[in-house]
């Protein structure tokens, strides 16, 4: 397990961005730049799916206060067809998401620092399935979502 608390772990990200703005200078891309922390300025991070067929690409964002997921769930159901949301079963635990549509897991994440699990909802919108999580540590922001 990873002890973010050390100073070198806190100070990376800065870090990173730094150095992206200094490399941006010296190759004439001066003013462009990467977020400060992955998944937030509104910009997804998309992750495909590690599971092939099985498994579903998701789409990420946070803010200091929760990470939303976003799973689109057509290519489980076929072509024009709609999500059951009778079979969908979201598992929230202190630092892992578990996913599954028809009993099968369709997102697995093992997380980066934990949630509040109480404040973990999901909600259906079209065929995408949105789940929101508060962190357990209000104002943290995560470099990355997974361990």
């Amino acid at each position: 397990i990873t002890d973010t608390s050390k100073e070198w772990m806190v100070r990376a990200p800065q870090e990173n961005v730094a150095w992206q703005q200094t490399v941006n200078e010296v190759t004439g891309r001066k003013g462009v730049t990467q977020p400060n922390h992955a998944g937030t300025e509104g910009v997804g991070v998309k992750v495909e799916s590690k599971d092939g067929e099985k498994g579903c690409s998701y789409l990420w964002i946070q803010n200091e206060e929760e990470v939303e997921i976003t799973v689109d769930l057509s290519t489980k159901v076929g072509e024009g067809k709609k999500v059951n949301k009778k079979l969908i079963n979201a598992t929230f635990q202190l630092q892992k998401i578990t996913v599954k549509y028809n009993k099968e897991i369709v997102v697995e994440v093992k997380l980066y620092s934990k949630l509040d699990v109480d404040g973990c909802t999901w909600t259906l919108e079209n065929n995408n399935l949105v789940v929101t999580c508060e962190k357990a540590s209000e104002g943290e922001m995560w470099p990355r979502l997974e361990a």
